[in-house]
């Protein structure tokens, strides 16, 4: 749309739209993450490694490697 000289109000509009579809994607990706991967973490008596994960997906961090008992507390 750049590249043929749109109207900026058309490309700030498709650009809304891309972004809300990435949003939604990332919202059932997550979703779909702990009714699954971190419910069965907690089920499987890894409740400190779900916790540390999940911090690492909403903050943008790797998640932490290791046992959760052998890290030091932040």
């Amino acid at each position: 749309m750049l590249e043929s000289d749109r109207y900026c109000v058309d490309v700030l509009q498709q650009l809304a739209a891309v972004e809300g579809a990435i949003v939604r994607a990332r919202r059932a990706v997550f979703e779909a993450h702990v009714r699954g991967c971190v419910v069965d973490a907690v089920r499987q008596g890894a409740l400190e490694d779900g916790v540390h994960e999940l911090l690492a997906v909403v903050f943008g961090d790797r998640p932490p490697t290791g046992r959760a008992e052998d890290r030091p507390i932040p």
